[in-house]
């Protein structure tokens, strides 16, 4: 076969990178700065040419060798045919095409393609609308994720969980409480990724669910206890409470806790109201029974004793001492001899020993008889 001339090669694979579609052979990702190996096992050859799509870059022949300035300083060409490209920049993306030409006669082609990345850096995420106003069913979101790099295909997580999507632009139709993220987006190429910051889209919603919980509960309550109801719900943010007594307004200005100290007054059917000032939504609560019974007397017990009890001790005490007076007069005139007083009194306290109270009592009656 004759020997195929340097500028016909190039030509030739020019053509046939641009008409054929061919699969590469060998393909090469790179990031900028890198370099870039095309490998050939070539063990000998007369003529080697290698060639992108729109320039030659080195031809070596018999007849001479030529060097695109271009590439002067990055390539180098080795003994087996193996071009290196230094220091690579995503302006060398493409196919390049080697053609040699063995000491046999023989062509062989090798298509080898360069993928240059830019790794992927600086991922955010923008909305298309105030977070601080998002209101449930009313609001639709659209979400954008940005960044640096080079063929950028991009995942979407919320919570994450993955979303079918591979595009830059993540849009929300009628957001619910459930969308309230954290939103992220990740951003990739062949040879990196990264992820943004989380994003909360917090949504403004209800108040819906509106129920009265006694705390403690109990079919019936009894005057003086404490209880406390609270007015549950499911609202973002905090809304606003009022509460109802029999259908109406009482306890103004309170939260979403009432504390009672129950009276029989308080009697009746408990409802709450809760209104939500961004989402412009009142939501009632069902009633709630509350039943407080008066507190039952308590019985006397033993250890104390009535006023009335208290005086007819007294009264009987009083009289047993008189009657022991009487008899101790009676002892006196029928039954001693004639004495003094101071020997009478000198007999009784040897003969009776009566106890301290009755003694005080007994000097008192005897002021009293004076003896």
């Amino acid at each position: 076969m004759a020997l195929v001339q340097p500028q016909t090669v190039i030509v030739f694979c020019v053509l046939l990178g641009v008409s054929s579609g061919l699969t590469p052979d060998v393909e090469l990702v790179k990031s900028p700065g890198e370099t870039a190996l095309f490998a050939l096992s070539s063990a000998s050859f007369t003529a080697v040419s290698w060639a992108t799509s729109n320039t030659t870059i080195i031809s070596v022949s018999p007849e001479g060798n030529i060097t695109n300035p271009e590439y002067q300083d990055r390539i180098t060409l080795f003994s087996n045919g193996t071009l290196e490209l230094r220091n690579v920049t995503v302006q060398d993306n493409g196919e390049y095409w080697a053609n040699v030409t063995s000491t046999g006669g023989s062509e062989n082609i090798t298509l080898f393609l360069l993928s240059v990345y830019e790794p992927v850096s600086e991922v955010n995420i923008t909305v298309n609308a105030s977070t601080s106003n998002l209101i449930e069913f009313r609001t639709s979101v659209s979400l954008t994720c940005s960044a640096s790099g080079s063929s950028l295909q991009y995942n979407w997580y919320n919570q994450s969980h993955s979303l079918s999507t591979n595009t830059s632009v993540l849009f929300i139709s009628s957001l619910k409480r459930y969308d309230n993220g954290p939103f992220k987006c990740e951003a990739f190429n062949p040879i990196s990724s990264a992820v943004s910051r989380d994003i909360y889209l917090n949504a403004s919603y209800g108040p819906d669910n509106v129920s009265v919980e006694p705390v403690p509960s109990a079919e019936s309550y009894l005057e003086g206890e404490k209880i406390t109801l609270y007015c549950r719900h499911s609202s973002r943010p905090t809304p606003r409470f009022r509460w109802f007594l029999d259908g109406t307004e009482q306890f103004l200005a309170l939260g979403s806790q009432l504390p009672l100290t129950l009276t029989p007054g308080h009697s009746g059917n408990y409802s709450c109201m809760a209104f939500n000032a961004l989402t412009m939504i009142y939501a009632w609560s069902p009633p709630v029974t509350i039943s407080v019974k008066a507190a039952p007397v308590e019985p006397t017990t033993n250890s104390g004793l009535s006023a009335g009890a208290i005086a007819g001790i007294t009264i009987g005490s009083l009289a047993a001492v008189a009657a022991t007076v009487g008899l101790f007069v009676c002892i006196k005139k029928k039954l001693l001899p004639r004495k003094s007083i101071p020997q009478v009194q000198s007999e009784l306290n040897s003969t009776f020993v009566l106890p301290r109270d009755l003694q005080r009592d007994l000097q008192t009656w005897r002021q009293l008889l004076r003896w």
